[in-house]
């Protein structure tokens, strides 16, 4: 993705964030990109994004992280499931059942599935690196 590329989808998804209430990361830390949803009506949702690493990474990324909003915003009741799961192994470092590793793969696939239609919505080319980043992020979850 060239640089050009990278500042309009930048542009175009951070416009995105702020008009549903998102406020937006960029992290130089290692910490994992990540959604938080709001506890509470006066605190807004939040998007965590690593600033350290590829231009088409960093988009396919913030893409994902707004398609669990968007997933949020259509199925609210489902992630009180899976919250708890993530919490419990990212967060407490304590074994998932496997029911609750399902539920979690299943968000994160919705998570990619609504990236890519915020992607047309917007006209964001991702092309391959998209479906690329989409495997290895399942894959990973997967694997646990």
């Amino acid at each position: 993705m060239n640089y050009n590329n990278f500042v309009e989808a930048k542009r175009k998804l951070s416009s995105f964030a702020k008009r549903n209430g998102v406020v937006v990361s960029w992290v130089f830390t290692d910490e994992c990109a990540n959604y938080h949803q709001r506890k509470t009506k006066k605190q807004p949702a939040r998007v965590v994004i690593r600033a350290k690493q590829s231009r088409s990474k960093k988009i396919c990324v913030f893409l994902h992280e707004l398609g669990h909003v968007m997933d949020y915003q259509k199925r609210p009741h489902c992630h009180k499931f899976y919250q708890t799961g993530y919490s419990a192994e990212f967060w407490g470092g304590k074994a998932v059942p496997q029911y609750q590793k399902k539920i979690i793969l299943l968000a994160e696939t919705r998570a990619w599935d609504e990236a890519a239609r915020l992607a047309k919505k917007l006209g964001i080319r991702v092309g391959k690196r998209f479906q690329f980043w989409k495997r290895k992020s399942l894959a990973s979850f997967e694997n646990r």
